[in-house]
């Protein structure tokens, strides 16, 4: 019987300091929040592989990329504005 791996979570927070919105997006499933100028945006990312997550920032919009089978969503204020529904905090 094969042990299962725990599971990984990571939360990044991503702040807009512009005074213009800037696009975040979600790499492979294409989501996209515009985010607004001088909020926080808390980015979380679960999954059981390992790996780096990258942020890319590319003609005034950042990508984000999680690591391989991970699953990401975007929160602010603690709701949900993109991405998977993930399980709840234990």
């Amino acid at each position: 019987m094969s042990k299962q791996r725990p599971l990984r979570k990571e939360i990044l927070r991503v702040t807009n300091n512009s005074d213009r919105e800037k696009l975040l997006c979600i790499e492979p499933v294409g989501d996209q929040v515009q985010m607004k100028p001088g909020k926080s945006y808390e980015v979380r990312i679960i999954g059981v592989e390992d790996g780096p997550v990258e942020l890319f920032v590319e003609d005034g919009k950042l990508i984000l990329y999680g690591w391989n089978n991970s699953e990401s969503a975007v929160y602010l204020d603690d709701i949900r504005v993109a991405g998977m529904e993930l399980p709840p905090e234990r």
